[in-house]
């Protein structure tokens, strides 16, 4: 056939943007997809071509007008750092129709794509091997990036140059921590108080401990769960576990457009403990403690 259409797709692990493929590609009328990040739990129509079914890129072939190869040995669940292109030239290839899809993590002027410096083995190793095969690149500089990544338009860069009084005021806590033990701890009352004002819509963290799961437990065992927040104070642990949050971004309401990142609020669900221990850490450390919200 003289004319083939090929997409490129980056569905980021999404089970419902995966299951869409199927009738994406009937509308648009591809041949083939080049894909990455898949949902592996997703049942497509056709088999897509990968190394195993923890792998992290493949084509979906939906014409059966062509035949598609993987070279295995060039192949990894993962894309790494190792050059595998530039040691497996693949001269058998040269004076042959060939069309290579290759998820390499790299980015190269030649593809019109921005420069990163953590990837410069990886980009050398893919420039190499497209000189010695003579292929053709057809990428284009107006051409959308197949990633976009919403947290870095939604969460702003970590610049002290940016920042607002109260933020510079937290960098100058964070570099002068208390150098003393803490001496005053919170009461059993203090503890039971802030128990029975937990509310109960909260979502809970990865941990799946809710709120009313800590009420039920304290009700049983609330001496020996406040030893536990009472000893974190005093000896200074915040257990890693209760601050590792899971980022969830949501679409805020309104007509807005759903290709703009800034139409998607990002929200982070904490462990429920860990904000227990916030509240009791907290009014400890700032002058006067501190209110959260009007209400």
């Amino acid at each position: 056939m003289d004319n083939i259409s090929i997409g490129q797709l980056n569905l980021h692990n999404d089970e419902i943007a995966t299951s869409e493929l199927d009738r994406l590609i009937l509308e648009q009328k591809l041949d083939i997809v080049l894909i990455q990040e898949q949902y592996q739990s997703a049942r497509l129509r056709r088999n897509v071509v990968q190394l195993d079914c923890r792998s992290q890129a493949g084509i979906y072939v939906a014409s059966s007008n062509f035949t598609v190869t993987s070279l295995r040995n060039l192949m990894t669940s993962h894309p790494e750092s190792r050059p595998l292109l530039r040691s497996h030239p693949l001269p058998f290839l040269v004076g042959h129709k060939i069309i290579i899809g290759a998820d390499v993590n790299a980015s190269s002027s030649l593809w019109y794509g921005k420069l990163r410096s953590t990837d410069t083995v990886r980009r050398c190793a893919v420039e190499d091997f497209i000189a010695y095969m003579n292929l053709t690149i057809h990428n284009t500089p107006d051409a959308p990036p197949t990633f976009c990544n919403k947290m870095e338009s939604l969460v702003p860069d970590n610049r002290p140059e940016n920042d607002t009084d109260h933020h510079r005021q937290i960098r100058q806590w964070a570099i002068e921590p208390p150098l003393s033990p803490m001496s005053d701890l919170p009461s059993s009352d203090e503890f039971l108080g802030i128990i029975r004002s937990l509310p109960l819509n909260k979502a809970s963290g990865d941990d799946k401990i809710s709120n009313k799961m800590i009420k039920e437990a304290c009700k049983l065992s609330g001496d020996k769960i406040f030893t536990v927040f009472k000893c974190c104070i005093a000896e200074g642990i915040f257990p890693r576990i209760w601050r590792c949050g899971n980022i969830r971004i949501i679409p805020k309401s309104g007509d807005k457009p759903p290709d703009d990142p800034k139409s998607y609020r990002p929200i982070t669900l904490l462990p429920s403990l860990g904000k227990l221990l916030e509240r009791l850490v907290v009014p400890r450390l700032l002058p006067g403690g501190v209110k959260f919200h009007n209400r």
